[in-house]
């Protein structure tokens, strides 16, 4: 079976804010989602957060790739940069903000967390 690969960003502003998004407005999660046919991971990462966010960004730094044995999905978590500082109105109203990392909404994924809190460890 052939994995769906899934891209999400770390992504910082000046301020030392990391983004997130509220997808559905239920839970909070780093920008990201599926990759397309004939999509890097590092395309994919760059996409959503502009999708999701407005926010235009470039990869920095691959932190890790990951599949569950008996999942159908392989996931990617990349630190982005900003490329600048404005934003677009985005028609699908995904709903975004910047936290500072020791105030992170507590409606943030679990694993999610997991992964933040150990990326945070390494600054």
């Amino acid at each position: 079976m052939e994995k769906v690969v899934c891209c999400f960003t770390i992504l910082f502003n000046k301020e030392g804010r990391m983004l997130l998004i509220n997808k559905e407005n239920t839970v909070w999660d780093l920008p990201g989602g599926n990759c397309r046919i004939q999509e890097t991971p590092e395309q994919c990462a760059i996409r959503k957060t502009k999708e999701e966010t407005g926010y235009r960004m470039k990869v920095i730094e691959s932190l890790i790739a990951y599949g569950i044995t008996h999942a159908p999905y392989k996931h990617y978590l990349f630190v982005g940069q900003l490329r600048e500082d404005e934003t677009y109105i985005n028609d699908k109203e995904i709903n975004f903000e910047w936290f500072y990392p020791n105030h992170l909404p507590l409606s943030l994924l679990p694993h999610r967390r997991n992964q933040i809190n150990l990326f945070l460890q390494f600054l």
